[in-house]
């Protein structure tokens, strides 16, 4: 399988000097893209697999063969991303993608065998039957964080348990706001205000499958779970995730071990994953 994104970076290099090239941003959205399909990925038994940047060659490039080049990023593979395959960056001529669009042709062959695929046994691919990925669950815990408008905290704070909400896709621009790859993994939720001195905790539903059950639900559907405890919602998203939390506590702490919101914020920032996400977004911490 290939998971290609086109780039209008003109990437130039000058000695060790490296210009134009994919920022931080660009780098770790593409993880983000490799990590979300692993489910995907095993269900359907891929065996190869490679994710690559596809950006237009200099006119100074006269050469008619596409260009390679990897981008590693160790400490984010090796520490976030648990040695996902390195990223590649391919340079294709310009024109010919466009003469081989309007002429509804393929492009050079020579392209798919300028990448190189790396076997998907030797990644973070796993099977929610065979507990493949269980060797992660032991070795870190993974807990989500998500920000509560004060509104809705007031109105669950004494309810035993509540449906986590928040934006799937946006009304105006039908825009999809990315989840944080590992979020079915989570067990457990911190809830918090904008005051951020108080703190609601519980416990995820899960799926059969001991992994979080996420559902995606229509503005009027999120109306009508929310009903029995909180009528109000003038949000603008056209369709919303959401999660329940069961066995709701409220604490002065988020966490056992975390003692305020400052290094609640530290375990957000230290998760490279949440740098892509939208600032409402829920995050994951590791524990």
């Amino acid at each position: 399988m290939y998971i290609l994104d086109g780039k209008y970076y003109l990437l130039k290099t000058e000695g060790k000097k490296l210009q134009g090239n994919p920022g931080i941003q660009d780098v770790v959205k593409q993880y983000v893209y490799n990590s979300a399909l692993k489910s995907f990925i095993d269900n359907f038994k891929i065996g190869e697999i490679a994710n690559v940047f596809l950006i237009p060659k200099l006119e100074s490039d006269t050469s008619d063969n596409p260009k390679y080049a990897d981008v590693p990023y160790w400490s984010m593979q090796k520490n976030t991303f648990n040695e996902l395959p390195t990223l590649q960056v391919i340079k294709l001529n310009p024109n010919s993608v466009w003469e081989s669009y309007l002429k509804n042709q393929q492009i050079n062959p020579e392209i798919w065998d300028s990448i190189k695929t790396t076997p998907t046994k030797n990644y973070l691919y796993h099977n929610e039957s065979d507990n493949s990925f269980s060797f992660i669950q032991d070795y870190q815990k993974h807990i989500l964080v998500g920000f509560l408008r004060q509104d809705y905290f007031n109105a669950i704070k004494d309810q035993k348990e509540f449906y986590f909400y928040f934006y799937a896709t946006n009304l105006e621009q039908n825009f999809r706001f990315p989840l944080h790859p590992y979020i079915d993994f989570c067990k457990e939720f911190i809830g918090y205000t904008f005051e951020k001195n108080q703190f609601i905790r519980g416990e995820l539903e899960l799926l059969p499958c001991d992994r979080c059950r996420i559902d995606e639900v229509e503005k009027l559907q999120l109306e009508e779970l929310l009903k029995p405890i909180h009528k109000k919602n003038t949000s603008n998203a056209a369709t919303y995730y959401v999660l329940k939390v069961k066995n709701v506590t409220i604490s002065d702490k988020p966490y056992d071990g975390i003692s305020n919101f400052n290094e609640l914020t530290m375990l957000i920032n230290k998760n490279g994953l949440n740098q892509v996400l939208y600032k409402y977004s829920p995050k994951v911490i590791d524990i």
